[in-house]
This record gives structure tokens, C-alpha cells and sequence, in this order.
């Protein structure tokens, strides 16, 4: 019998649970067996032949040539056609690297399973394997162009055609006619270039400007993008611009193509920059609410493709923006003033990802007098109702601009935030945490800086604050059992799943925040607060990148099985079944919400929470 092999059982699940003479026992009837990197090892075809736990290396689970899952060291391979009623297709397994298993006989397996803990164990692996065999199925039908996750580099353009200076706007139009290009980049002289387009030429032929200078009707200064960026942050920069191309650069600056909407398409793709013209154009909240589902296939897409949620979320949110600008012109701004609307919480933070509820709030003009104040509320009130109406629904807590609480002149925000700064309660915890994540939406900018630089300044100098504001931080435990595996809700509408957002988001989201204010970071992404947190020394650069992967390994996680549940008509929440995980993914979950534990630790020694009542 090998000692190595009893030693490793005795840590691994289902046989780290078992008595310690069976344990022996399947030790010693086990085989070592050595797989190289692409050796196979087929599924058994019938009940008595061996099963394989993997005891080093990682293999593909294979169905029909097509991967389903992970292997890793403790997992077997092979146990489903030992479990009675179970109808699973054939499975194989690679190695995706050297490994080696425990072959173990059919006989001894079968002795396993009449334990309870083992038959408990093998049922729940077949309950997982059949989601990863339902998930893979799903994934199979999926669009397979990866459109917002290739690189402008990956696109076939062709250098861009540049014209010299002097030229009139007919002798250019000719230049573009016999180049076939839709737009050009032309020499406006020192050095400096501009973008000269079909449509420009199209205006200035109406207004019968043929002989005036090219120049004259060049946009300048150029709108550029490395070529090495993703398409999908090409997609971001035209929604922010409002424009339809991009020049991309080199390495070393200089202009390599000019890249068009139209350049960016794929067939099946959705458009972003489509989507946000259908937004502008938009008369009616119906309107606006088709726009809605548009933006959801959209991150169903990104996700699907694996793009990074960060960007993901910025994409996501500069198309929300769009809609709540858009819901503005149809409400009308009846006050007459420049009201600036934030945004406040997730969608703040550029981390709402699907639609769920606003979360606004309205800052005032300093002597607009009575009438102004009621005038902008008319028009929050307008606002709120259309938002709703194209489906964005009402907060639960009425945190919204329509609500005089969140509604208010800037010299009343400032001392609100005052009053709150020395209440130091639950309540006043809440609305400087939401506030805190106040980003500008519409009307005068000044005023929502005006808000934003006094709440920092304040917190900067409010230790105490500060403390209440880490201990939310703390309120959620990671779920994580005693020995560190991955704890389920034992109740409730979650029973069965993990919540991913109290336990892994909200304590990085919330800790990310209080280190932010406290030094005086002004910016309300949890990305880029880390980023800044590290760049400033307060937080290890390590351990800040550490926590950026896991926000967003986790928040990848959460918003996936968002999109799972509502295409099974259920309503989106903020828990995955661990069943539907990879064995790989399960294990980085684990190791995530371990270090999201760990930064927890952090913040309670840093400020004395373990002394707080």
C-alpha cells in the first residue's frame, strides 16, 4: 500500500469523511496510474469497470469531444455509471498536463457508495456535472465571434489615405472618390492633422462650398485609440463622443487606420453605438424600455465572451447614462435651471450591470428661489415616472430624486452631509456611503463636485465615521465553511446557493470605499479606488490586485447567473449555485472570498473594530 496515496485520501472529500480502515482499505487496492499532457482515459461503459481519482495534474471532462468540466487533484472520474438512475451521456477525460491517478476497482467503489457520506457526496458531483452538462449545451448555442472581446489590432483595415495641406474641399471630395475611402485624415499644417468625412463633404456641397479650403470643414483635434485596445473600448469611446470613427495609432503614436462603426459590426453582434442612436432617437418610454432589453443581450454577450467586467461595467453604464438623458428631454426641464442628477450606489460606481432600480439623487441650484425648487421636483417627479416606465423600477427605499430627502440646494447638501457626519448612526452610515458614490449624470457639473469635495473633505477628518463606515465592511461573513469549503444558504429564496454579493463584494466594495475617503481619493469606481489606494501606499500593490481579480472573478460569477436566471423567467438576484461552477472556478471562488476574509481582518485591526460596541 502506498503511504503517499492514504495520506493524500485523508485529504481530499469524500474520503477525508470516511472510517479510517475503509479509507486504508481503498488506499490499498488503488493503482497508480500515469497519464501524459493529452492522454485519455475513457468513461466507464459499464458498472464493473475502475474509476480514476486524480491525484495530480488537471483533466478536461469531455463530452463528445466537447469540454464540460474541470478535473482537479480529489475529483474521480468515471463514478457516474456507478450511481443507479443515472442517465448521463458517455464522458471522457484529458490531461491537460502530466498527471497521475488512483485507479480504483469497480468492487471497492461500490463498497463507498453504500456510506452515506460518500453516496451523499457522488449525488451532489452528479447533481454539478449534469448543470456543467446543461450550461455547455446553453454555451454551444452562443454566438461564437467574439466581438467585444477581439482587439482593433485583429481587424483588417487599410492604412488610412492622408491628404496634404492647400487642397479645396472639391479637390479632396475627388481624392476620397478615387480612393474609395469614407474619410481621410488631412495636414493641416505645424504638425497637427484633422478627419475629414463623406458627410462633411455632403454639407459643405449643399451650402456651395466646393472652392473654400479643405480644412475648413476637418474636425480637429483627432480622436485616437492604441491599436493594441479591445473593441469593445472603441465601442465605449464613439457612445461617449457621439461619433461614428476612431483613428488608431501604433506604438509609436503615429496614425495606422481610421476605424468606423461600421468596421466594428459582426453579423449577430449587437452595436453599441447602434443602440445608443436608438436611445437619442427614442420619443417614447416604450422606446426607451426596448433600448433596456437591448443593453441586457449586450452584457449577456460580453459575459459570454469573457470580457472583463470592468469594462463591461463602463460600457454598461455609459449606455444607462444615455438613457437617463434621454428619459430627461422627454420629462422636460421645467425648472428653468441647471439641477445636476447623480447617480448613486452601483450605477454610481459603474457596477450595475443589469437593471435593476434607480438610485438618483438631485442637487439645486443655490437662489433659485421657491418656484425653481418646485420646479425641479416637478421635473424629478416627471423624470422618475419615465425611467420606471422604460424599465428601470422605483427604489424600494425611495432613494431617488423625486424624493425631497434626495433632492436638495447644494448649501443644504452641505450641511446635511454635516449633520450626518456628527450623528454617526445607522442612518447617517447609509446615506454618506451612498452618497459617497454620487458620479454626475446631467445638468451643471460644478454642483455635484461641489457636493462630492465637501462630503470628502468631511469624512477625511471624521475617524469615527470612518470606523462606522469599515464595520459595514464586516457585517457579511464570506461563505465559507469551517474548513474552508464553499457554505450554502440553508434557507430562504437563496437555499442551496451562495450569496456572492454580501460575502465577496459588498466587503471589498465597502472596505475600497472607507480607505478611499479616508485619504481623500476622489474616485467612485472599486477598481479604481484600489488602483489609487496603491498608487498612494496605502495598500499593498499586491494585495490591491489581488482584490481587483477577485471583484472581478466574483462579480463575473454573480452577474452570470443573473443572465442564467432570467432566461429560466426567473428574476435576477445576487446567488450562484456552486453545482453550475467548474471545479476550477469553484476553487478560485474559494480562494477569492479567503482573501476577501483576509481584507477583512485588515480593516478590523485597522480601525479597532473588534473595540466598537
Amino acid at each position: 500500500m502506498s503511504e503517499a496515496l492514504l495520506a493524500f485520501l485523508e485529504r481530499v472529500s469524500p474520503f477525508s469523511g470516511l472510517p479510517p480502515d475503509i479509507r486504508r482499505e481503498a488506499a490499498a487496492r488503488a493503482a497508480i496510474r500515469h497519464i501524459p499532457a493529452g492522454g485519455r482515459l475513457p468513461s466507464p461503459a459499464r458498472e464493473d469497470q475502475q474509476v480514476h481519482v486524480v491525484v495530480s495534474g488537471l483533466f478536461e471532462i469531455l463530452c463528445e469531444d466537447q469540454a464540460v468540466d474541470l478535473a482537479v487533484p480529489g475529483d474521480v472520474l468515471g463514478f457516474e455509471a456507478h450511481l443507479s438512475g443515472e442517465e448521463l451521456p458517455p464522458l471522457s477525460a484529458q490531461a491537460l498536463e502530466d498527471g497521475s491517478v488512483a485507479a480504483l476497482p469497480a468492487q471497492t467503489f461500490a463498497g463507498l457508495l453504500a456510506l452515506p457520506e460518500a453516496a451523499e457526496h457522488f449525488a451532489w458531483r452528479a447533481a454539478r456535472l449534469r448543470f456543467a452538462l446543461e450550461l455547455a449545451e446553453r454555451r454551444a448555442v452562443m454566438p461564437a465571434d467574439p466581438l467585444l472581446g477581439r482587439r482593433l489590432a485583429d481587424l483588417e483595415l487599410r492604412a488610412p489615405l492622408t491628404l496634404g495641406p492647400g487642397l479645396s474641399l472639391a479637390e479632396a471630395a475627388g481624392r476620397l472618390a478615387e480612393a474609395g475611402a469614407a474619410s481621410c485624415l488631412l495636414d493641416l499644417g505645424e504638425g497637427s492633422l484633422g478627419i475629414l468625412t463623406e458627410r462633411d463633404v455632403v454639407r459643405a456641397v449643399a451650402q456651395n462650398a466646393g472652392s473654400r479650403p479643405a480644412r475648413d470643414f476637418a474636425s480637429s483635434p483627432l480622436v485616437t485609440m492604441d491599436r493594441s485596445r479591445l473593441l469593445v473600448e472603441a465601442f465605449a469611446a464613439m457612445v461617449q463622443k457621439n461619433i461614428r470613427r476612431l483613428v488608431l495609432t501604433g506604438e509609436d503614436g503615429r496614425p495606422r487606420a481610421i476605424v468606423e462603426e461600421r468596421d466594428l459590426l459582426s453579423s449577430g453582434g449587437d452595436n453599441p453605438v447602434h443602440t445608443a442612436r436608438l436611445i437619442d432617437k427614442a420619443e417614447t418610454p416604450a422606446a426607451l424600455a426596448a433600448v433596456m432589453e437591448r443593453l441586457t443581450a449586450m452584457v449577456a454577450r460580453a459575459v459570454a465572451e469573457g470580457l472583463a467586467m470592468e469594462k463591461v461595467g463602463r460600457l454598461t453604464a455609459l449606455i444607462a447614462d444615455r438613457v437617463l438623458l434621454r428619459a430627461a428631454v422627454l420629462a422636460g426641464d421645467g425648472s428653468g435651471q441647471q439641477a445636476a442628477l447623480c447617480a448613486l450606489g452601483s450605477e454610481g460606481r459603474r457596477e450595475q450591470f443589469l437593471a435593476t432600480d434607480q438610485d438618483n439623487a438631485m442637487i439645486v441650484p443655490d437662489g433659485s428661489g421657491e418656484a425653481g425648487v418646485k420646479a425641479a421636483g416637478e421635473f424629478a417627479g416627471r423624470l422618475v415616472a419615465i425611467l420606471a416606465e422604460a424599465g428601470l423600477p422605483r427604489c424600494s427605499k425611495d432613494i431617488m430624486a423625486d424624493n425631497p430627502a434626495w433632492r436638495m440646494p447644494l448649501s443644504r447638501w452641505r450641511a446635511e452631509i454635516d449633520r450626518l457626519v456628527l450623528k454617526a448612526d445607522a442612518e447617517a452610515v447609509l446615506k454618506l456611503s451612498l452618497l459617497a458614490d454620487a458620479r454626475h449624470i446631467l445638468g451643471d457639473a460644478a454642483l455635484t463636485e461641489g457636493l462630492r469635495a465637501h462630503l470628502v473633505r468631511k469624512l477625511a477628518d471624521a475617524p469615527v465615521l470612518l470606523r462606522y463606515l469599515a464595520r459595514e465592511a464586516l457585517r457579511f461573513d464570506p461563505p465559507l465553511g469551517f474548513f474552508g469549503g464553499l457554505q450554502v444558504e440553508r434557507g430562504g429564496p437563496a437555499h442551496g446557493r451562495l450569496d456572492v454579493k454580501k460575502g465577496g463584494l459588498f466587503p471589498i466594495m465597502q472596505g475600497a470605499k472607507t480607505l478611499a475617503l479616508e485619504h481623500g481619493i476622489a474616485e467612485t469606481s472599486t477598481f479604481d479606488r484600489l488602483d489609487r489606494l496603491a498608487e498612494a501606499g496605502v495598500l499593498p500593490e499586491t494585495l490591491c490586485r489581488d482584490l481587483c481579480e477577485a471583484y472581478e472573478h466574483i462579480q463575473a460569477l454573480r452577474v452570470r447567473g443573473q443572465i442564467e436566471r432570467l432566461r429560466a423567467g426567473l428574476p435576477p438576484d445576487n446567488a450562484i449555485d456552486p453545482r453550475g461552477l467548474s471545479a476550477l472556478e469553484r476553487d478560485r471562488l474559494r480562494q477569492c472570498l479567503k482573501l476577501v476574509a483576509s481584507f477583512q481582518g485588515l480593516l478590523s485591526e485597522k480601525y479597532g473594530l473588534r473595540l466598537l460596541p
